[in-house]
């Protein structure tokens, strides 16, 4: 009530604008949620067509006595086509349909061992295999073609887990075929250790954070020093810097404060810029490597300093 422009922001604008136009931003097409939803349920996504294909063989004249499958089953079905029509899509916005996947895909496991059922179960490890396999390879090789924050270290987590994700896999493979149920079990520790040994390699793989910067410029600024990010924002260099920031030619979600709040100090525009990058005060400025080359190309008159530098971003200053 004392915000009476909220309700168009984020009711109308964050909800309904953003479902059915492209404006509000994160567009992807309908079919984005499909890579996402096998990487995200691997490895039981090779048992989930099974688990499906046992539901849907009941007989609806008998559904009354499946409720709970037919409940699970429209749980992840409409949750996933109604984001799949969405015009923004992020990845969460599929999260909740990870329970009802994981709770029949449980029973179907669990009731095909039970009845000695074990041809689906063979079929998944065949299609598990290959796609272990591809997923391993693309463990090891990654910091060869990809630019990450430190490749060794990176490189020996991946390839130690996927070490553990094709012995796991070549284990279970052998026991599934002797239709024992020892194999779900090797699968679910090994895909453990492989996710626990990958989870160990992101933080040498991550090259967005603005962190290592941020550490090496805290302990040199002085209150009279301003922070100036060119023409985007890195939303984590305030909570790492724990003061405000100067943003140049950037509005995207601050568009909104900024129609309730007076931002000419710290919001600026090209002029600003650089009639504060002549004051004489010691300025920072944090951009993209690609920024950083347009700005010496066109820029090559004026000085300028490197402080510091990561795999994607650069802080320069005005002052040596």
């Amino acid at each position: 009530m004392h915000n009476p422009e909220f309700f168009y922001f984020y009711f109308i604008e964050q909800h309904f604008l953003r479902y059915t136009t492209k404006e509000v931003g994160h567009y992807q097409p309908s079919w984005f949620f499909i890579p996402y939803l096998i990487l995200g349920f691997f490895p039981w996504i090779v048992f989930l067509p099974q688990a499906i294909a046992k539901t849907f063989t009941l007989s609806w004249k008998k559904r009354h006595q499946y409720k709970f499958e037919l409940f699970f089953l429209l749980w992840i079905v409409l949750i996933f086509l109604f984001f799949s029509f969405s015009k923004s899509k992020l990845i969460p916005y599929i999260l909740p349909i990870f329970p009802p996947l994981s709770i029949l895909t449980a029973r179907y496991l669990q009731q095909a061992i039970a009845e000695k059922q074990y041809r689906g179960i063979k079929v998944g490890y065949v299609i598990l295999l290959p796609l272990a396999a591809t997923i391993a390879a693309v463990f090891c090789l990654l910091t060869h073609f990809v630019t990450v924050a430190n490749p060794i270290t990176a490189n020996f987590y991946l390839v130690v887990a996927a070490i553990i994700l094709m012995i796991g896999t070549l284990s279970a493979c052998l026991f599934a075929f002797r239709q024992h149920p020892s194999a779900i079990i090797i699968t679910f520790f090994s895909s453990w250790l492989f996710l626990i040994t990958a989870l160990a390699a992101l933080p040498y793989i991550e090259t967005r954070t603005i962190a290592p910067i941020a550490m090496k410029l805290k302990p040199i600024l002085k209150p009279q020093d301003e922070v100036i990010v060119y023409n985007q924002y890195y939303q984590d260099l305030p909570f790492y810097l724990e003061q405000r920031i100067s943003v140049l030619n950037w509005r995207n979600e601050l568009s909104y404060g900024m129609q309730h709040q007076n931002t000419q100090e710290w919001m600026i525009n090209d002029k600003q810029f650089w009639q504060r990058w002549h004051s004489g005060k010691r300025i920072f400025v944090m951009m993209d490597l690609n920024e950083y080359q347009h700005f010496q190309l066109i820029f090559h008159h004026e000085k300028n300093f490197i402080i510091g530098k990561t795999t994607r971003n650069v802080l320069i200053s005005n002052q040596e």
